[in-house]
Protein backbone atom coordinates (compact mmCIF):
# COMPACT_ATOMS: atom_id res chain seq x y z
CA UNK A 1 0.00 0.00 0.00
CA UNK A 2 1.05 3.56 -0.70
CA UNK A 3 1.36 5.60 1.94
CA UNK A 4 -0.62 8.45 1.82
CA UNK A 5 0.13 11.43 3.83
CA UNK A 6 -1.84 14.40 5.49
CA UNK A 7 -0.30 17.67 6.56
CA UNK A 8 -1.95 19.71 9.45
CA UNK A 9 -0.24 22.87 10.82
CA UNK A 10 -0.52 23.76 14.36
CA UNK A 11 -0.24 27.54 15.62
CA UNK A 12 1.14 27.71 18.62
CA UNK A 13 1.93 31.01 19.97
CA UNK A 14 4.63 32.31 16.91
CA UNK A 15 5.52 29.15 16.08
CA UNK A 16 4.19 26.60 13.76
CA UNK A 17 4.57 23.24 14.38
CA UNK A 18 4.55 21.10 10.85
CA UNK A 19 3.09 17.49 11.54
CA UNK A 20 2.97 14.62 9.08
CA UNK A 21 0.00 12.77 9.56
CA UNK A 22 -1.41 9.36 8.48
CA UNK A 23 -4.63 9.73 6.21
CA UNK A 24 -7.56 6.86 7.30
CA UNK A 25 -6.65 3.55 5.78
CA UNK A 26 -2.99 4.08 6.58
CA UNK A 27 -1.84 2.54 9.33
CA UNK A 28 1.11 3.80 12.00
CA UNK A 29 3.31 1.09 14.15
CA UNK A 30 5.12 1.64 17.23
CA UNK A 31 7.27 -1.57 18.14
CA UNK A 32 4.83 -4.68 17.41
CA UNK A 33 1.74 -2.43 18.04
CA UNK A 34 0.02 -0.70 15.26
CA UNK A 35 -2.38 1.91 15.81
CA UNK A 36 -5.31 2.30 12.73
CA UNK A 37 -7.51 5.01 13.56
CA UNK A 38 -9.40 7.40 16.16
CA UNK A 39 -12.72 6.81 17.42
CA UNK A 40 -14.55 9.94 17.47
CA UNK A 41 -13.98 11.98 20.81
CA UNK A 42 -17.82 11.29 21.72
CA UNK A 43 -16.36 7.91 22.81
CA UNK A 44 -15.01 7.77 26.67
CA UNK A 45 -11.49 6.27 27.86
CA UNK A 46 -11.87 2.95 29.16
CA UNK A 47 -9.78 1.89 32.29
CA UNK A 48 -7.62 -0.38 32.68
CA UNK A 49 -7.25 -1.24 29.25
CA UNK A 50 -4.77 -3.39 27.51
CA UNK A 51 -2.30 -2.26 25.02
CA UNK A 52 0.76 -4.74 23.74
CA UNK A 53 0.16 -7.10 26.76
CA UNK A 54 0.49 -4.31 29.35
CA UNK A 55 -2.51 -3.16 31.32
CA UNK A 56 -3.13 1.05 31.90
CA UNK A 57 -4.78 2.47 34.81
CA UNK A 58 -4.44 5.92 32.74
CA UNK A 59 -4.15 7.82 29.86
CA UNK A 60 -0.20 7.04 28.33
CA UNK A 61 1.97 8.17 25.58
CA UNK A 62 3.32 4.68 25.02
CA UNK A 63 3.59 3.69 21.50
CA UNK A 64 2.89 7.72 20.55
CA UNK A 65 4.74 8.38 18.12
CA UNK A 66 4.57 12.69 19.36
CA UNK A 67 4.76 11.81 22.97
CA UNK A 68 0.82 12.83 23.25
CA UNK A 69 -1.27 10.98 26.21
CA UNK A 70 -3.93 8.81 24.24
CA UNK A 71 -6.30 6.06 25.86
CA UNK A 72 -8.22 3.35 24.62
CA UNK A 73 -11.83 3.03 24.07
CA UNK A 74 -12.73 -0.59 24.67
CA UNK A 75 -11.06 -2.47 27.63
CA UNK A 76 -9.01 -4.50 25.54
CA UNK A 77 -6.87 -1.88 22.52
CA UNK A 78 -5.04 -5.27 21.24
CA UNK A 79 -8.22 -6.73 19.89
CA UNK A 80 -10.39 -3.58 19.16
CA UNK A 81 -7.73 -1.16 17.81
CA UNK A 82 -10.32 1.65 19.27
CA UNK A 83 -8.14 4.76 20.60
CA UNK A 84 -8.56 8.43 21.70
CA UNK A 85 -6.40 11.62 22.58
CA UNK A 86 -6.81 12.12 26.46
Amino acid sequence: MALHLGIFLIWAGAFVFLQLDHVDGDTKTSGNCTVLEVKPDISQCTFPFIYCGQTFDNCTTSGSLLGTRWCSVTPNYDDDKGWKYC
